[in-house]
């Protein structure tokens, strides 16, 4: 991270991130309070948040940025605060008071307090250090005011007020405020007739706005107070707004909307906001505001870029997790600035962030050389030297280029579109991405690229329902009946209920999997029809359906793959916490800390969500989810469900415990846990298990192995069977070398070698088998055996594979396994004279080889039959 913006950052964690400059007016008229406010910033990804609560707590709507740190709040009582950065002050009353992190103080303010008064009481008692850069300006519907500069607090309740970034006790004169666009605004204050209406808020915002400055004004919110009504205004453009009622809001329950998404694509601010967030050239912005004149370094210095640039990078490999892009974003400002020691830092950080460790040290050498007292850049490049340094970074490394080539090879077979997979091993990561989404368009997935994991939703609800079940809010043995609001005597077989755990495990006895209806709207979601219309079909229809389903078994006794069970999950859940689903997913997300996961939130993130293609190579419909979300409807990035993957394998959450205890199972190897599924103990991994999502266009999978301390996942954009069968290869492949890890596998590793030259290639395998301790498959024989079969099916490459058996042969000539598997590869290159002459040859070695004598006959009757 660069070390000039690593003061920035320090600074802004403790001083809640409260942009470059803001205004606020505020105007009380006839009983009537109105309060504008200008966000001034860089970027463009605001959004706002809604926490709706009912238990002795006030509803708010925050807003901020990707951060989800609190920049400005309204509840509703009618109390909002903003926030300013300010020059730096000291503050030295802190003795005896008490420590509260900032952001949980506001939060804390905003749900219990009313009034500027209450506000003044409690922070009377906080410390409030760490706004030393920051001011609060708090105002409540009756008109009153209180500004919070750390040490000084002032309460007012003057009919008008304007606030900026500057200190009110330390100000004289606000004609003497050296902001040209304060300025701006008081001279319209002072030639207006004063109004306390939105339209008359709305005008002065725009005189107090940023226009000019690449810190615009990137939205306006003015706040009827009393009526609770918030007026909005995008990217300093009044010709347009959006008003949301507070009220009607929060009936919605907790959720978020991003602000430019609220405004007509066509609007000039929802366009800007586009060209910031262009993931295929996220410099855009910046080439924007610079324009096409060249700018000399000097100057680009005084418009202190290289923190904008740093600003807009970190965005990108912070927030939006997304490294790629902030290695173009910090090497286009490296060309515009040579010289600058802080950018290099800060693309060192991006490909550190992306490992790529070789580059990362070019870049932190680089700093180093332009600033030698850069601490971060030296700090860094021993953390990286120690990392790579290590035997097992080393080895790591050598597993994941094998990883690569086993992905890479199954591209080339042309039935995958794109690849998009991680792997864990005792704590080191590592994903890639491979092959294009879209074939011919060089659209290769990325860390912002959405997954549809259909099914791999359902270990969300188990993990929740696990959860329930530790705070003793469910039991397995439950009748599910107990928790629904209707009665459902026909949800029982003989006098046996469905419990919770026959939602779990998939066994409810049904008739039928899924109710007719229900059926029939799941079939239309194959077929697109929903795609741009509004389901008719919902949870209340789900429920009146439910009551029309028989049962023909006994629940908990028969396996049947099904949704349901998890729907029904999810609605007892809600019943047990009294919350949507959708907020106790959240909840849960937010621990793991998956920021791009959603669940049945296509539309509003479907520029990253990724295309999908159906059996038959046209473009799937996206698999939307007309119920609760249980069954299916997550769509997520690789590095969020790496967060899953990683807290799978190293929290100590008694919910994994917990979710992870089989509950059921058969003499048809089903095993089911909390709706993981494929569990199991092997003999070399131990205990491992798995669940598999697929929709009309993609197949995903995870599976962990906690004994063995590994997980991998991979995602593919194609469901045709060629395509699932080259997903299973690849996903096999990977899950032998990271069971047999630390020992690397020698038939890959010297893949190419034999492909190339193989009696160079065995060579090099009589040194590396000896070491026993480092690879397997070191028996010569069973590798090119193995190699044969390996480019003759999987690769589908014949004529390598008839290279290598040839040789095989000639070092082996007493296996008539091997003249019999040559004998295959010429048979299926149809070149039947010299598989008859090889299977020969294995008869002759083995006069019982009944494979030999079956393939010799069926080339004698094609023969026959030409």
């Amino acid at each position: 991270m660069g070390y000039t913006f690593i003061l920035i950052i320090l600074i802004t964690i403790l001083s809640p991130q409260m942009g470059y400059s803001c205004t606020m007016y505020k105007i009380t008229k006839h009983g009537k309070t109105i309060v504008g406010n200008n966000e001034d910033y860089l970027s463009p990804n605001s959004q706002f948040w809604f926490e709706d609560f009912t238990t002795g707590k006030y509803g708010v709507m925050y807003m901020g940025q990707l951060d989800n740190f609190a920049q400005g709040a309204v509840n509703e009582k009618g109390l909002m605060f903003d926030g300013f950065y300010v020059p730096y002050l000291a503050i030295t009353n802190t003795e005896g008071k008490a420590v509260v992190p900032i952001d949980k103080g506001i939060r804390n303010i905003m749900q219990t307090m009313s009034n500027v008064g209450e506000v003044k009481s409690y922070l009377d008692k906080i410390n409030l250090s760490s706004l030393t850069n920051s001011m609060l300006v708090f105002v409540d519907k009756s008109g009153a005011y209180l500004i919070v500069e750390g040490d000084e607090m002032i309460i007012g309740k003057e009919s008008e007020k304007s606030f900026s970034n500057f200190y009110y006790s330390q100000t004289n004169n606000l004609n003497e405020v050296n902001k040209s666009y304060f300025q701006n605004g008081l001279k319209f204050l002072n030639a207006s007739n004063k109004k306390g209406t939105l339209d008359y808020c709305g005008e002065v915002m725009n005189h107090f706005a940023q226009k000019k400055s690449i810190n615009v004004t990137q939205y306006s919110t003015i706040y009827d107070l009393n009526v609770l009504i918030i007026r909005v205004y995008l990217f300093h453009d009044y010709s347009q707004f959006v008003e949301i009622d507070l009220k009607k809001e929060l009936k919605k329950g907790n959720h978020k909307k991003m602000i430019a998404e609220l405004f007509p694509k066509e609007s000039i601010g929802y366009k800007h906001y586009l060209a910031y967030n262009n993931v295929d050239d996220p410099t855009l912005m910046i080439k924007e505001t610079i324009g096409k004149e060249k700018i000399s370094e000097e100057e680009l210095k005084k418009m202190d870029f290289s923190d904008d640039v740093n600003t807009i990078g970190y965005e990108w490999l912070k927030q939006k997790q997304n490294s790629e892009a902030a290695i173009k974003i910090f090497e286009y400002a490296i060309n515009l600035m040579p010289n600058n020691a802080d950018l290099y830092d800060s693309l060192g950080e991006a490909y550190f962030e992306n490992n790529d460790w070789d580059n990362s040290i070019k870049n932190y050498e680089k700093s180093l050389s332009l600033y030698p007292e850069n601490k971060n850049a030296a700090e860094m490049l021993i953390k990286i030297r120690e990392k790579t340094d290590k035997p097992n970074t080393k080895l790591f490394n050598k597993l994941t280029n094998l990883i690569n080539q086993y992905a890479e090879n199954e591209i080339k077979k042309g039935n995958i579109n794109s690849i998009a997979l991680a792997i864990y091993k005792n704590g080191a990561v590592f994903h890639n991405y491979y092959g294009e989404i879209d074939r011919n368009n060089k659209n290769k997935p990325n860390d912002s690229t959405l997954y549809e994991i259909a099914s791999i939703s359902k270990v969300f609800v188990g993990s929740l329902a696990a959860k329930a079940m530790i705070e003793k809010r469910i039991k397995l043995d439950d009748d599910i009946r107990t928790y629904m609001v209707e009665a459902y005597p026909n949800l029982e077989y003989q006098g046996t209920p469905i419990t919770i755990k026959d939602l779990l495990t998939h066994t409810l006895g049904f008739k039928t999997k899924i109710p007719e209806k229900l059926a029939e709207v799941n079939k239309k979601v194959t077929e697109g029809y929903y795609e741009n219309r509004p389901f008719d079909y919902n949870m209340s229809t789900f429920l009146k359906e439910l009551k029309t389903v028989e049962l023909d078994k006994k629940p908990g006794t028969f396996y049947d793959y099904n949704s349901i069970g998890s729907e029904l999950m999810a609605y007892i859940l809600e019943q047990v916490y009294h919350k949507p689903y959708k907020d106790l997913l959240q909840i849960f997300l937010n621990e793991l800390d998956m920021k791009n996961t959603y669940l049945n939130d296509y539309q509003q993130h479907k520029k990253y969500l990724v295309n999908g293609y159906t059996s038959t190579g046209a473009l799937a419909p996206i698999e939307k989810n007309p119920l609760l979300g249980g069954g299916y409807g997550i769509i997520t990035t690789l590095p969020d469900l790496m967060k899953l993957m990683k807290f799978q394998l190293e929290s100590d959450n008694p919910l994994i415990k917990e979710s992870t205890k089989i509950l059921f199972e058969d003499d048809q190897d089903n095993v089911m846990g909390y709706l993981w599924q494929d569990m199991g103990i092997g003999k070399e991994e131990g205990f491992y298990y798995s669940k598999t999502g697929d929709t009309n266009g993609v197949r995903s999978g995870i599976l962990i192995s906690p004994d063995s301390k590994y997980g991998q996942i991979v995602i593919i954009n194609n469901k045709s069977d060629l395509a699932l069968n080259d997903w299973e290869i690849l996903f096999n492949k990977i899950e032998t070398d990271l069971i047999k890890y630390p020992k690397l596998n020698l038939k890959s590793v010297l893949k190419s070698q034999f492909i190339a030259d193989p009696q160079l290639a065995k060579k090099s395998f009589d040194v590396l088998s000896k070491q026993k301790e480092s690879y397997f498959n070191t028996n010569l024989q069973y590798t090119l055996n193995s190699l044969g079969y390996d480019l003759l099916y999987s690769d589908k490459e014949v004529n390598k594979a008839i290279k290598i058996l040839e040789f095989a042969t000639k070092e082996y000539p007493d296996s008539a396994n091997l003249f019999d598997s040559l004998g295959e590869a010429y048979f299926v290159n149809k070149e039947y004279k010299k598989a008859i002459l090889n299977y020969k040859k294995s008869l002759k070695l083995n006069p019982n080889n009944d494979t030999a004598k079956k393939h010799i006959s069926e080339i004698n009757k094609l023969k026959s039959n030409t």
